[in-house]
């Protein structure tokens, strides 16, 4: 089973019988990567529309058949992940758990640009 637009943030899916399930499950885990790395590592980039740097993503992505994916996510969270020499869309079910490792709650995020949110101080003090 292939779907298309797995990799949306508003992708779902329903299944009529189990096996249907334990396939779809299957199937994710065989095209999945998990990676272990120390989290001082990690940086996250803002990616905005009709932006110099979100046109040439697209631009990157689009060559690579896959320009939906950095539309979804600038549709979207506006978030990449670097992390060891490659970048990564990040997908809204990531914030909560982006923001419980930086140990930052409250209402007041919503507010914050992408850009202001990933700047290098919150890096620093996201990985101290």
């Amino acid at each position: 089973m292939t779907e298309r637009n797995i990799y949306a943030d508003n992708y779902s899916c329903s299944f009529s019988d189990p096996s249907e399930f334990l396939d779809f499950l299957k199937e994710r885990q065989d095209n999945s990567r998990w990676m272990v790395t120390p989290s001082r590592s990690i940086v996250f980039e803002s990616l905005e529309k009709d932006t110099p740097m979100g046109d040439l993503y697209l631009k990157l992505y689009e060559h690579e058949g896959r320009a939906e994916i950095i539309a979804d996510t600038m549709e979207n969270t506006n978030l990449f992940l670097k992390v060891n020499g490659e970048t990564y869309p990040v997908r809204s079910c990531a914030i909560k758990t982006i923001l419980e490792r930086a140990r930052i709650s409250g209402h007041a995020l919503n507010k914050v640009s992408k850009k202001v949110f990933t700047i290098q101080p919150f890096q620093q003090h996201l990985y101290p």
